[in-house]
């Protein structure tokens, strides 16, 4: 049978090979054989069909997302004049190319893709998403701020060449925004009391069965860190919580564009959960619901700029010394377990509010926790 595919050039700039990566590893894995062949990404339909049919499924589950969730794609003004509606006029923007008003959303933008998608040959729908001579620059969501990303492992240095892209096609940009729209996975409120959105950008191809927007989209709905900070924490809420079928990951914050403020990144964790969970399975660490639970609980005091100040300061201690624990650290484990059982103790005797209460549970859970660790290690 002959297999009908689409190739996929991987960006050089990180952000959009996240982005790319959630669209691609959203169609439709039944019909499909995805692969990586150099720098591409090569879909094919082994059923002799045009990709492009599952393709368009993906821009509709974009669309869905929007029409379901509580949130929406946030532009600055600069990108509002490159999608919705230009500062100079006749001048083409993605809306008006697409028949669009600028009333419309960009839940109307992906259904109207979709529908011309579905109409195209596989070959048509490459040689328009590489070589339209209708291109624009990109929003400020697929070339977000390097400053603070620079320091992260997940993005490339400001030190090193830039590798923004200057123009891209519609189909490009509208490819990448639905994979944005895919990995949104909520909001935070970082320590300052702003919001960010959280994005999970898959780093690999997926193997699974189930596609990453359902596995994101039922996530979503049960999982949803408090808060930030500090990154040890963040970093165990998602080794615990992520479904079993995503391999690798980068969860980034971002500060959405808004006014004359363009997008920027405020955090950044890569999160190989497959090799983590080789720790774990290497240490014979395996936990169960209740456990996990416990471990959460520690967690989410530690994350939530809300908790109460002495509460949040053990939590976080705690949640620190958890993560080095959870690598295999007997030093952190003996002292974790002697700073939560110490604490608690000391609070049994001179507790004298609700909040000494709530510090003596949280040491408690935590000398559980590090007691099972404990016996695990040694």
């Amino acid at each position: 049978m002959i297999c009908i595919t689409i190739n996929f050039e991987m960006p050089k700039e990180p952000i959009l090979r996240g982005y790319l990566l959630s669209f691609i590893n959203s169609i439709d894995p039944i019909p499909t054989r995805i692969k990586s062949e150099g720098n591409f990404i090569i879909v094919e339909h082994v059923r002799g069909r045009n990709v492009t049919s599952l393709i368009a499924r993906v821009y509709e589950k974009a669309e869905a997302k929007i029409k379901g969730g509580d949130f929406r794609v946030a532009l600055s003004n600069n990108d509002k004049a490159i999608i919705v509606k230009a500062r100079t006029k006749n001048k083409p923007t993605v809306f008006s190319v697409l028949g669009l008003t600028p009333e419309r959303g960009m839940e109307d933008v992906f259904r109207k893709v979709a529908s011309i998608v579905r109409n195209m040959t596989d070959e048509e729908f490459q040689r328009e998403y590489y070589e339209s001579n209708m291109k624009f620059a990109p929003p400020s969501l697929l070339i977000i701020e390097h400053y603070q990303a620079g320091r992260a492992p997940f993005f490339v240095s400001k030190k090193l060449d830039r590798t923004k892209p200057e123009y891209l096609t519609l189909l490009q940009i509208v490819t990448f925004l639905a994979g944005y729209v895919i990995s949104h996975s909520g909001y935070v409120l970082a320590d300052g009391g702003q919001r960010r959105a959280i994005l999970i950008l898959p780093q690999v191809v997926g193997k699974s069965k189930k596609s990453f927007y359902d596995l994101i989209l039922d996530y979503y709905g049960e999982y949803k860190p408090p808060g930030a900070r500090p990154e040890e924490a963040l970093y165990l809420w998602f080794a615990l919580t992520l479904p079993e079928e995503i391999i690798e990951v980068s969860v980034v914050g971002i500060k959405e564009p808004a006014g004359a403020n363009p997008s920027s990144v405020d955090f950044s964790l890569h999160i190989n959960l497959e090799s983590q969970r080789k720790v774990w399975e290497d240490l014979g660490l395996s936990l169960s619901e209740s456990e996990k639970w416990l471990w959460l609980n520690v967690l989410k005091y530690a994350l939530s700029p809300r908790t109460g100040e002495k509460v949040r300061e053990d939590a976080i201690t705690y949640s620190k010394l958890l993560f080095r624990a959870s690598q295999g650290s007997i030093s952190a484990t003996r002292e974790l377990l002697l700073r939560s059982s110490r604490m608690a103790t000391i609070l049994a005797k001179t507790r004298v509010s609700k909040r000494d209460l709530e510090r003596q549970k949280l040491s408690l859970q935590t000398s559980k926790i590090a007691e099972k660790l404990l016996n695990v290690f040694t």
